[in-house]
Parts: structure tokens; C-alpha cells; sequence
């Protein structure tokens, strides 16, 4: 009875971490350039997952930073006796260092979070749209002229260099667009 007890807890556990996870992921997706896949931003945190480091910010998100801290002093304190003794055992210095590291990712894990964070916007918003907003503007604009018969489509011509063009281009040009 106890074990399916367990049981129930972690499913409940895990389902819980899911939705922390899916509302962490769709707040980091409103954030994002619209142009972007929907799920960008969970694909990006997802990988984030073979990160120890950001794995155990994660997993220690929910602990008090300063409990941690003063946890982590109390460790540190105890691992310097250990390692001023000569006859300290080598697996409980082990296992303080492990303490130690896990004590201070739990004591920073807003800040390592944000950083991840900070680092999946920048690197989305360096990304260029997949289209060019205005070339399709054009085409767009072009189209709606041709389905509506609206005659001849006026196209600006890019403005010419003069002071790059030789006589007969300028020669040729005068001709065309002004009849001499």
C-alpha cells in the first residue's frame, strides 16, 4: 500500500513539474519573435535538459535562496575542517563538495533560470524572419492590381546614377523618359 502510496505522489509530482514547465515555456513563447515556431521556445528549454546545471536550477527553483545559502556556509565551514584534517574520510569530503555544488546551483537557480532564459530571446531575436516583408508587400500589392484589372501596373523605377553613367546610357535614358 505504501508503494502505490509512492506511487500516486510522484505521478502527482511529475504531473505538477509538467505544468510549471509548460506555463515557464509558453510565457518564454509570448516573449518571442511572432514570426518564430510555436514551440521554439519548449524545444529550446528541453535541450537545456542534458544541462546538469540547468537540470538542478530547475529541480531546486522552489527553495528559499537564503536558506540555501546559509546552508551552503554551514557546509563550506564543515568541509574546510575536513580538509584540514589529514585523517578525514575521503568519501564524506566527497560528499560535502557534492553539497556544496548542489547548495549553491539551489542558492542561484533564479539567476541561472533567467540567464537561460535571457540567452534563448537573444538568440531567437538574432534570428531573421523568414520572408521579407516588404518584397511580399510588393507581390501582394502586384497580385490584388492584376485579379482587379486595374491596367497597367505602375512600378517605380529605381532612381538612376548620373554621375556613374556614360553618354549613351544617358543619352538612352533622356530618350526614354522624356522623348529627345
Amino acid at each position: 500500500m505504501t508503494g502505490e502510496l509512492d506511487g500516486l505522489k510522484a505521478q502527482i509530482r511529475a504531473a505538477e513539474e509538467l505544468k510549471a514547465f509548460n506555463e515557464f515555456s509558453d510565457d518564454l513563447q509570448k516573449q518571442l519573435p511572432s514570426w518564430l515556431p510555436e514551440d521554439y521556445a519548449r524545444v529550446k528549454l528541453e535541450s537545456l535538459a542534458h544541462d546538469p546545471v540547468a537540470r538542478l536550477a530547475w529541480d531546486t527553483r522552489n527553495i528559499d535562496p537564503k536558506a540555501a545559502a546559509l546552508d551552503l556556509a554551514h557546509v563550506q565551514f564543515a568541509l574546510k575542517q575536513l580538509q584540514g584534517n589529514p585523517n578525514a574520510d575521503p568519501a564524506k569530503v566527497r560528499e560535502l563538495n557534492q553539497l556544496a555544488y548542489q547548495l549553491n546551483v539551489a542558492a542561484n537557480s533564479a539567476a541561472i533560470l533567467r540567464q537561460a532564459r535571457n540567452m534563448i530571446l537573444k538568440e531567437a531575436n538574432g534570428l531573421k524572419p523568414p520572408i521579407d516583408p516588404e518584397a511580399t508587400a510588393d507581390r501582394d500589392a502586384i497580385a490584388q492590381a492584376i485579379r482587379e484589372g486595374q491596367g497597367p501596373i505602375n512600378i517605380p523605377e529605381e532612381r538612376p546614377n548620373f554621375a556613374i553613367m556614360d553618354d549613351k546610357t544617358f543619352r538612352d535614358y533622356t530618350k526614354r523618359h522624356y522623348g529627345f
